[in-house]
């Protein structure tokens, strides 16, 4: 599995992003449009992911995950904030929960007009680097790809599956 220095440095290049993006977006320009943003973002980055919680509801897998663009989290951290994310509901996490297919803008703080939007991103800290989100079709994200284009913060969490080799 790649790990997130080798990560960064693939996404320097196009083939990088058709690596980690899902292949039938290659028709509607996927891996382009995100190399394109990420060429764009400063600063940017490519950070350990921490699943706080799993739910599932009718065959889907939902995930509460969180990153630091500052520092790694101690495990203290990590137990809190999977303490806080284990007591969110599920209607909570359906409704605030995206499939990110590439580099997206994240959900939180200004990506969504509508607060109730983000109630799941307000148990991480934006002052300290701590995001934290949640994602539909969960399939194991140890790393996610992070970056500043136009003021807003850009996500992609890495599904570990296309990490391999």
């Amino acid at each position: 599995m790649a790990n997130s220095q080798e990560l960064y440095q693939s996404l320097a290049t196009l083939d990088g992003w058709k690596r980690i993006c899902k292949s039938f977006l290659f028709i509607f320009g996927g891996p382009t449009k995100s190399f394109q943003k990420w060429n764009a973002c400063n600063p940017k980055g490519v950070y350990q992911n921490y699943r706080l919680a799993r739910f599932e509801h009718d065959g889907t897998k939902y995930a509460i995950y969180a990153f630091s663009t500052q520092r790694q989290l101690s495990e203290a951290e990590v137990a809190g904030l999977s303490q806080a994310a284990s007591h969110v509901p599920l209607g909570t996490v359906r409704y605030e929960s995206l499939s990110y297919t590439g580099l997206e803008p994240w959900r939180g703080g200004a990506g969504s007009s509508d607060p109730d939007f983000n109630s799941i991103a307000q148990i991480g800290s934006m002052e300290h680097g701590v995001f934290v989100y949640p994602l539909a079709d969960d399939l194991g994200c140890s790393l996610v790809v992070h970056g500043m284009s136009g003021g807003e913060h850009c996500i992609f969490p890495v599904p570990n599956k296309r990490l391999q080799g």
